[in-house]
C-alpha cells in the first residue's frame, strides 16, 4: 500500500511522526513523507497535473505550523493541515478526491470531526504514541472501509 504522509514532526526521531514512518517502511508500505506543507502541497499539484496514480490512503496532522503566508489565500485557524486538506486534496480536480484520510491530532478529536464532518472519506483519530497503537493494521482497515463507500 502506498501512503502519503504529512507531518511536520516526521523527520525528528525523538516523535511519535518519526516512528509511524518507521514502522509503515516496516510493515512493507511505500511512504512519501512531507514534513512542511509548502512540499507537500507542490507535490500534491504535481500529481493533479500529471494525472497519474496517487497513493491508497492520506496521514495528515491537522496542526502543522505555517511557515509561509500564501498570497490571497486565508488561513484556516486550524493551520497548515487544514489547508492541506480542503484546498489541495479535496479540490475538486485533485486526484485525491477519493482517497480516503486519517488525521492524526494532539487537538480535540470531536472538535476536529465537527471541522472536518463536510469533506468525506475522513477519520480522526487521536494521536498516539507507539507502541501501543499499531499504525499499518490501522490504516489497511480504513482503506477496506473506504473501498466499500460509494
Amino acid at each position: 500500500m502506498k501512503v502519503l504522509l504529512i507531518d511536520d514532526e516526521c523527520e525528528d526521531k525523538q516523535k511519535s511522526a518519526y516512528q509511524y514512518v518507521q514502522e509503515l517502511k516496516e510493515a512493507g508500505f511505500a511512504v512519501n513523507a512531507y514534513a512542511h506543507f509548502q512540499k507537500a502541497i507542490e507535490y500534491i499539484y504535481e500529481k493533479a497535473r500529471q494525472k497519474g496514480p496517487v497513493e491508497d490512503i492520506v496521514v495528515l496532522d491537522m496542526m502543522m505550523p505555517v511557515a509561509a503566508k500564501i498570497e490571497g489565500d486565508d488561513m484556516d485557524p486550524l493551520g497548515a493541515g487544514d489547508y492541506v486538506l480542503r484546498y489541495y486534496l479535496r479540490a475538486a480536480q485533485s486526484s485525491y478526491l477519493r482517497v480516503p484520510i486519517v488525521i492524526l491530532t494532539n487537538r480535540d478529536v470531536g472538535e476536529v470531526r465537527l471541522l472536518v464532518e463536510d469533506i468525506g472519506r475522513i477519520w480522526v483519530r487521536g494521536k498516539p504514541e507507539l507502541p501501543s497503537f499499531h499504525l499499518p493494521e490501522f490504516l489497511k482497515e480504513i482503506k477496506k472501509r473506504s473501498d466499500e463507500l460509494p
